[in-house]
């Protein structure tokens, strides 16, 4: 009788290593914690490739830990994600010259990315000129539609400073950009292409210095050498948020002003049909989008200085701005067309 036990014992418990072998050899293991079975192997995970613009950096290496933690996978397998940072110009050039790596690329604006085949927007940010509060009150800067032309009579009075109240050694009413071959630089343009014509624009290239991020960000001159450097830069509304505290401590109170209309960085996550991605990545790509849309992710944003997708901004010091903000459409060609308005006025790429 105890033979006879022994021996249905047997039989059943090699029955059940049988059918979970089977089962593990089929679907592989659970996340990242495979079966300790010494039959199969673990299923690979699923590696795609993010190029993004820098500022969406915290987050989204934020939301690609929170994304695995919670054990997502895809035909049963889990998703590695490879984060790089690069501005639209760079992406778009890589991309032209044929580089199919990315599963993913996530510009500042569509603009850089004329064949957006199967796009939407994750988060979002405007742009938005970052002033001296005490030095924007003699200016009279209010943020809407006089804001830049306002600034732009301040930027070509020969008089500089001393028609404003100002102190005499401060010279002339200095703006700042990045340069237009980057992402911020070339919207930046577009902005003050926006609001005048090349009468206009004569003033403005003039009494403008253009930065290249290459050798320092415009935020970090602006906190390196405080308004005897620039009295106003333009910038993302996220550079100017997440800096505002660093710069005000170090020399006084910072306000953003928004102009109206403003472009607006839309950061659409793209996911090209001509890369070398295969079924399951694109899959996974997808399910990471959407997971960065939940209202989870979206709220995170915040912390970081962007506004969620739809627009909704941050909660924020008093530090002015605009919390509606109406948006000047701007594609490649529109981009292209205001660089080049903007060298024949003598602005400096």
């Amino acid at each position: 009788m105890l033979r006879v036990m022994a021996r249905l014992i047997a039989g059943g418990y090699l029955a059940i290593v049988l059918v979970v072998a089977l089962v593990y050899l089929a679907v592989g293991g659970v996340g990242y914690a495979p079966l300790p079975l010494p039959l199969g192997a673990a299923r690979a995970p699923i590696r795609i490739t993010i190029w993004h613009d820098a500022a969406l950096g915290t987050w989204l290496a934020e939301a690609a830990q929170r994304f695995a933690a919670s054990g997502a996978s895809v035909s049963g397998r889990p998703v590695e994600i490879v984060l790089l940072p690069l501005d639209g110009p760079a992406m778009r050039e890589r991309l032209t010259a044929g580089d199919t790596s990315p599963t993913a690329v996530i510009p500042a604006h569509g603009a850089w990315l004329d064949a957006a085949d199967d796009s939407a927007s994750v988060a979002s940010s405007p742009m938005v000129l970052l002033a001296w509060e005490a030095r924007a009150q003699l200016l009279g800067l209010a943020s809407g539609d006089a804001l830049l032309t306002t600034l732009q009579r301040a930027l070509v009075d020969p008089a500089g400073w001393a028609a404003y109240g100002g102190q005499a050694g401060w010279g002339a009413v200095k703006l700042g950009i990045t340069t237009p071959l980057r992402d911020a630089g070339a919207l930046g343009v577009a902005t003050l292409v926006a609001a005048g014509d090349e009468a206009w624009l004569d003033g403005v290239a003039a009494a403008t210095e253009a930065v290249d991020p290459a050798a320092a960000p415009l935020e970090t001159v602006l906190a390196q050498y405080g308004p005897s450097r620039f009295d106003v830069v333009l910038v993302t509304e996220q550079v100017a948020l997440s800096r505002a505290a660093a710069i005000s401590s170090r020399w006084g109170a910072v306000r953003i002003f928004t102009p109206a209309p403003t472009p607006v960085n839309r950061y659409p996550f793209v996911i090209p049909a001509d890369t070398a991605a295969r079924a399951e990545q694109r899959a996974a790509a997808t399910a990471f989008r959407r997971f960065l849309l939940d209202d989870a992710q979206q709220a995170a944003l915040a912390a970081h200085g962007l506004r969620r997708a739809d627009g909704t901004p941050p909660a924020q010091p008093d530090l002015g701005g605009a919390p509606d903000v109406r948006e000047l459409p701007l594609d490649g060609a529109g981009i292209a067309a205001a660089r080049a308005t903007w060298q024949r006025v003598g602005g400096d790429e």
